[in-house]
């Protein structure tokens, strides 16, 4: 599989997972399957090794950021296309070679993980790039229009997803990374 044969836009993770999942579906995948993985904290910083736009060896430190978990007999996956990991990448290898051991990461690093349904995310999802506007040049936009399927009354908006402590009303919940890290170690 390779990151080339779907729909990518530096900076629009969330959108660029919407789409991914999207595309896994049409291509067969079951959606119970899928879950979307929101990565945020409050002071929206979050360090992640092994990505893309990083000198090797170094964090990138980005505000939020937005994976997509594949659950399999054979193993759970992750797919993130801002990485240099396998894509898809086992979770295992994808969570140690991205994070460092939460004692060895300062608390204001430390973040929380929505994980979402993928359906629901199909469902609700919803983004005016507004978090975008004066950031980027407006070439640097996704050059196909926003993503709008559910009346105004079912959206959730990105910044209810990155509030890792707003319940919001799609199946999801938030676990602390380093409940995740030690769930990990432990397998």
């Amino acid at each position: 599989m390779s990151k080339s044969h779907y729909t990518y836009t530096a900076l629009f993770c969330e959108e660029n997972i919407w789409l991914l999942a999207k595309s896994l579906q049409i291509e067969g995948k079951k959606l119970e399957q899928l879950k979307i993985l929101f990565l945020s904290n409050t002071k929206k910083q979050i360090a992640l090794f092994e990505q893309q736009s990083a000198p090797l060896g170094q964090a990138v430190i980005w505000d939020y950021h937005v994976l997509l978990l594949e659950q399999s007999a054979q193993g759970d996956s992750i797919y993130d296309f801002d990485s240099r990991l396998p894509f898809p990448c086992p979770a295992h290898q994808y969570f140690y070679s991205s994070f460092p051991e939460p004692q060895k990461l300062p608390q204001r690093l430390h973040f929380f993980i929505r994980e979402i349904p993928a359906k629901n995310y199909l469902l609700q999802f919803y983004s005016d790039r507004e978090h975008m506007k004066n950031q980027i040049p407006l070439e640097q936009f996704p050059p196909y229009p926003i993503i709008e399927n559910s009346p105004e009354s079912d959206r959730i908006v990105l910044q209810d997803y990155w509030d890792m402590q707003k319940e919001i009303n799609d199946g999801s919940r938030v676990y602390a990374y380093h409940s995740v890290f030690q769930h990990l170690t432990q397998t």
